[in-house]
């Protein structure tokens, strides 16, 4: 079985960061394109605060390997156009994010690879009938990957344990 586990939402608490950065009356989308402007497209993604589950997550993905199980990162770089400018900045903070917060995983073998996409949408062509997306945006994440074949399991923050017990169930 291929797990993949999503970065923003799930080992990350991104919003977390563009809450905090936020000016009255702007989008979620301002904030990112402002902050990118301003510090670089790198920059958000590689300071994104750390979810305070990522030690369970960790141990989680080492268990996952031990069982025979590929894991691996899929991530959205949260961009419609797959020319834009931002995204080899994009790569490159998510990449150190993961080398700062997942580098003995990374090191180890336990992640095995890094599917880095310009869109959500995209996501969703990674499902198969061997497949499980970890994510915390249902639509279009998940829908899209269950609709091809995979099971897409629904992570917030505040159901950890209960969405944490059913994987283990299931995958170990």
């Amino acid at each position: 079985m291929k797990v993949y586990f999503d970065m923003d939402g799930v080992l990350t608490l991104l919003d977390n960061l563009l809450e905090e950065n936020r000016k009255q009356d702007e989008t979620r989308q301002d904030v990112i394109d402002r902050l990118s402007q301003e510090r670089g497209h790198h920059w958000i993604f590689e300071n994104a605060p750390t979810s305070p589950r990522l030690p369970e997550f960790r141990e989680f993905m080492r268990k996952l390997k031990q069982k025979g199980h590929e894991v691996e990162i899929l991530t959205s770089l949260g961009l419609e156009n797959p020319d834009h400018e931002g995204i080899p900045g994009r790569i490159e903070g998510k990449k150190l994010w993961l080398g700062k917060n997942l580098g003995s995983e990374l090191l180890d073998g336990v992640i095995t690879k890094l599917n880095m996409v310009h869109s959500c949408e995209i996501k969703g062509s990674f499902g198969s009938p061997n497949a499980v997306l970890i994510d915390d945006q249902l639509h279009p994440n998940i829908s899209l990957f269950d609709k091809n074949g995979g099971k897409g399991v629904h992570y917030k923050i505040e159901k950890h344990q209960s969405v944490l017990r059913e994987l283990i169930k299931e995958l170990l």
